[in-house]
Parts: structure tokens; C-alpha cells; sequence
């Protein structure tokens, strides 16, 4: 179990300015942000650039961090609740935090981790695929895991599968998905598919030549008989 000390830690700034004219924020190195949850209004912050920018590269949705105001002695404990960037630049134009009660448990989505290699891949050529991309989890704040790992090493036969049931009694949190979801899945490679289709075409093909064949001498003995 985490502990705040061990919490990544951002500081954030009052933010007067509103509107359009966060565009003007943002040219001077600063990302608009807001704090919401535990039935408070939402608080209008904002947080350095280059600050958030470092942050979100060891910071998932699924971390909790300890977010405290300038000028404050109090910190709490919140989670990502939206990143909004531009659609074409990527640039971060917004990000919103959700404040939590360490006491209480929460319902977050995790994207697991792919570790190892699939001897049915490797040896059989199968393809691996993952119908299900997140997990949905609840568990206090403070125990979220630090990641799902998904180890694929024992998956040796196509259509061998992990799913939800597999890997829930690793972790001390409740997964929310229905046990019997699959979540990874070795299918065949796509080459046999692909020849058995090309092995059809050229079936309907000769089909085809057959019965033009069969048209032709029928033709030739109607000239003949003529």
C-alpha cells in the first residue's frame, strides 16, 4: 500500500484568467487546469508547461498523485480525470483533477501490461490479439496497482486465451469485467486464411471455365448439325 509520501507531488497556481484568454496563459508557459470532487466546487488553477509536461511521463490516469495550491499547508490526493489536447498539434490545452478520499474505494480503468513472448506466435505463427484494451478496477486510492502485467509465455497453442479470471487473484483489487472475458487471444495467422480464400477464387474459377467450356461444344455441335 502507497503512502502519501511516496506520491508524485504537483503544485498548482490560483488562476484568474477564464475563457478565450487562457490562450494568452498558455503562450507564457502556463496549461489551465481545474480541481474538482468531494462535493466542492471546482476550483479554476492553472500549472507550469514544462512542469506538467515531465509529470505525465511517469503519470497514468490510474496514479494518484498529491496536488497541493500555492500558498497552502494542506495537500490531497487526486487522480487525472481529463487531458484535453489539440486535435492536430497535440499540445495539452486543459487538464482536470479529481480529488478522492484515501478512505473510500474508487472505480478506475487500467490499461494492462503485454510482458513475454507467445511460443504460439513464435513457433506457430499466430497473431496475438486483445479484445479487451483496459480493465476496470475498484480498490482504495492509495492501493491501486502500479500496472497489470499480462505475461504471454505459456500461451503455446492457437487459441489459448487469458482472461479476466486468469489474472484476479493476482492483485488485491475487485475487477469489474465479467471473469470469463477474454482479454488476450492467440487466432491463426492470416496467411492460411488468405489461401484458403485464393484456394476458393481458383475453385470458382475453374468452375466457371468448366461450364464456358461446356457452352462452347454445345455451340460447336449446334454449328455442325447446321
Amino acid at each position: 500500500m502507497l503512502e502519501t509520501k511516496d506520491l508524485q507531488n504537483l503544485t498548482l497556481n490560483e488562476r484568474s484568467v477564464t475563457g478565450k484568454n487562457v490562450k494568452k496563459l498558455r503562450r507564457n508557459g502556463f496549461i489551465p487546469a481545474n480541481i474538482f470532487g468531494l462535493n466542492s466546487e471546482s476550483e479554476s488553477l492553472q500549472i507550469e508547461s514544462s512542469v506538467l509536461t515531465e509529470t505525465l511521463k511517469s503519470v497514468l490516469k490510474s496514479t494518484p498523485i498529491l496536488i497541493q495550491k500555492k500558498g497552502d499547508s494542506d495537500s490531497i490526493v487526486c487522480f487525472i480525470d481529463e487531458i484535453q489536447r489539440h486535435p492536430i498539434t497535440d499540445e495539452i490545452l486543459h487538464i482536470s483533477f479529481k480529488k478522492v478520499d484515501t478512505k473510500k474505494p474508487i472505480d478506475l480503468s487500467i490499461y494492462p501490461t503485454i510482458i513475454g513472448e507467445a511460443p504460439a506466435v513464435k513457433n506457430l505463427g499466430g497473431i496475438l490479439l486483445q479484445p479487451l484494451t483496459y480493465l476496470t478496477i475498484r480498490t482504495l486510492p492509495l492501493e491501486v496497482p502500479s500496472s497489470i502485467i499480462l505475461d504471454v509465455s505459456n500461451l503455446e497453442e492457437i487459441g489459448n486465451t487469458i482472461s479476466v479470471k486468469d489474472i484476479s487473484e493476482e492483485y488485491t483489487c475487485e475487477f469489474l469485467d465479467n471473469p470469463s472475458v477474454t482479454i488476450l487471444r492467440i487466432v491463426p495467422p492470416r496467411i492460411e486464411e488468405e489461401e484458403e480464400e485464393e484456394e476458393e477464387e481458383l475453385e470458382e474459377l475453374e468452375e466457371g471455365r468448366e461450364t464456358d467450356g461446356e457452352t462452347e461444344d454445345s455451340s460447336d455441335k449446334q454449328d455442325t448439325a447446321e
